[in-house]
Formats: structure tokens, C-alpha cells, sequence
């Protein structure tokens, strides 16, 4: 039960980054690509939209409790490191109140301590995704292990 509870909160968190920073898209790298060619300065920018895209799908991902969305939310993990894009980055917004830049950053360092943590509980949540499908396989070959066995008695 706490699993789901993980997959909603992840999800939720997911879609209030989006929320955030879906403003800061930017589709020029995609006609600069197109009129001077490919280069690292459009590079950077064109993966940040495929990770404010990727984070669409992780979120239904999360919300159906699917395994691809905790690989594909694990796989976003540098990037949200790339580009300062923390699922609790909304608490930066409390410096609005201090007005100062030591309070930014250690709200800065706390919201990416509270990343990492977050990508701890990911990671058992996924070791348990993994051993209860080799359970589930497992209890599977040992049923037709047995009905193979019966037909094969009689």
C-alpha cells in the first residue's frame, strides 16, 4: 500500500516540475537545428524539452503504477541534476519571503538532498517490483512444473 502511495506522490511531484517550467520551453534550438545544422548549443536545450516531455509520460507512468514509469522517472534522475530540476524545487519559492541568496542556495542543497532521497526510495521500489515479478515467475513455473508432473503420473 505504501508503494501506491510513492507512485501517487512521484507523479504529483512530476507534474507540479512540469508545471513550473513548462514556460521556459523553448522550440528555437529546433529552427536553429533546422537552418545552421547540430551542434552542442542546440543540443542542450532539445534535451530539455525531451525531459519537460518525459516528464508527461513518467507522471501516467506513476499514476498507473507501472514499472516503465519508475524506470523511466530513475532514467530522468541526471537530468533533473543537468538542468537544476528538482522535484522539490518548489521549496526555492520560500526565498521570496527572505529575499536572500544564502537562503536560496541551502534551500537549493536541501531540495537536492531531498532528490536523492527520493531516488533511494525509487530504487527499493523498484528492487521490489523486480523480486515480486521473479516471485510471480517463479510461482508460475512451479505451477506448470506441477501440472506437468500430474499429467505425466497419471
Amino acid at each position: 500500500m505504501k508503494k501506491y502511495f510513492y507512485f501517487f506522490c512521484f507523479g504529483i511531484l512530476d507534474l507540479i516540475l512540469l508545471y513550473r517550467f513548462i514556460g521556459y520551453i523553448n522550440l528555437s534550438p529546433i529552427r536553429t537545428i533546422q537552418e545552421f545544422g547540430f551542434n552542442l548549443a542546440t543540443f542542450i536545450p532539445l534535451v530539455n524539452i525531451i525531459f519537460l516531455l518525459s516528464l508527461i509520460v513518467s507522471s501516467i507512468g506513476l499514476f498507473l503504477t507501472q514499472k516503465w514509469g519508475i524506470k523511466l522517472n530513475s532514467i530522468q534522475f541526471p537530468f533533473r541534476f543537468l538542468f537544476l530540476s528538482f522535484s522539490f524545487g518548489f521549496i526555492t519559492n520560500f526565498n521570496l519571503i527572505f529575499q536572500n541568496q544564502v537562503v536560496y542556495y541551502s534551500l537549493l542543497v536541501i531540495a537536492a538532498v531531498f532528490e536523492i532521497a527520493r531516488l533511494t526510495v525509487t530504487i527499493r521500489i523498484s528492487k521490489e517490483f523486480e523480486f515480486g515479478f521473479a516471485l510471480s515467475k517463479l510461482g508460475s513455473m512451479m505451477k506448470r512444473l506441477r501440472s506437468y508432473s500430474q499429467t505425466n503420473v497419471d
